[in-house]
């Protein structure tokens, strides 16, 4: 999350400034993410040319006793989407959303957008979900019964000798499951309870815990033109609006780049290091050089 004072431009004409306005400069700049290199030619396959970008509202669950009293219709799909779109989202939370979805869709790469002006500070939140491929085991099961059902009989055999012995005990936890299952749905009073959305879906269970070094690099590449087209998307909004980027755009290579910008370091002392040591010191005209800063070891 990120948050900027809201400051007027004095050499701008100042004009309103919405979520609605700020999530409609941003998302021209998504969508040209589809468009190809211009010398690229026809044939260019990547997958940023399928992103796809829509609005979504996350609402409570809470109160509701069945899935129709969602509002699943268009029109009160609208309604909610219009209204929410300017709210604080303690009951409602509007978000623009990127999908890039590559590998086959095993690698699916989500970004959730949120814009909220309030009190002449601009909030910005972006939410970032990477669903990593599915796990090697199911993968490779065809090529596991392939290479079995294709092995000779001593390799068979030896198979059924390691695993036989174990299916018993596996079958009976498995029956031991199944049982406490049957005694918590014959007892929990389960038929009249209100509906309740999955913790984790099957996908998200299945997934491996990292990617490939290829696939890696995809989800760097799709997070880091996502996040630099909203960020620039702000930055135009703001000015088209009379208001001053420079806060937004130094709070934006800070936290990009992963340190701390120093603004002017005229006239003071800083040292970097557990055992640096600094001190200011006054040079006048044929004096010593100035001498270097310290290291991070203090030398």
């Amino acid at each position: 999350m990120l948050a900027v004072e809201l400051r007027p431009d004095e050499t701008q004409k100042r004009r309103p400034l919405s979520n609605r306005t700020v999530l409609e400069r941003i998302r021209p700049l998504l969508e040209q993410l589809r468009v190809p290199a211009e010398y690229a030619g026809p044939g260019v396959r990547d997958r940023l040319r399928w992103l796809e970008i829509d609005e979504c509202v996350f609402l409570p669950a809470e109160g509701l006793t069945s899935r129709e009293q969602a509002p699943y219709t268009p029109q009160a799909f609208e309604e909610h989407r219009a209204r929410a779109v300017e709210e604080g989202a303690e009951k409602r939370r509007h978000f623009l959303r990127i999908r890039v979805g590559g590998w086959e869709e095993e690698l699916v790469v989500t970004v959730f957008v949120r814009i909220h002006t309030q009190g002449r500070m601009l909030m910005l939140e972006i939410a970032p979900h990477v669903l990593t491929p599915v796990r090697a085991e199911f993968k490779d099961a065809d090529r596991t019964a392939h290479r079995f059902r294709n092995n000779n009989a001593l390799g068979k055999a030896a198979e059924a000798i390691t695993l036989v012995p174990a299916s018993a005990g596996r079958a009976l936890a498995q029956l031991g499951r199944g049982l406490l299952y049957l005694w918590r749905l014959l007892t929990g009073g389960y038929a009249g309870a209100l509906p309740d959305g999955p913790a984790l879906s099957v996908r998200e269970l299945g997934a491996e815990p990292n990617g490939s070094l290829f696939q890696e690099m995809d989800v760097a590449r799709y997070l880091r033109s996502v996040q630099d087209r909203v960020a620039n998307g702000v930055r135009s909004a703001l000015a088209e609006c009379g208001y001053e980027t420079g806060e937004f755009v130094q709070k934006i290579v800070n936290i990009s780049n992963g340190d701390v910008n120093i603004g002017r370091v005229e006239g003071s002392t800083f040292a970097v290091g557990s055992h640096a040591t600094a001190s200011a010191t006054a040079t006048v005209s044929g004096g010593p050089a100035p001498s270097k800063g310290a290291d991070s070891n203090g030398q």
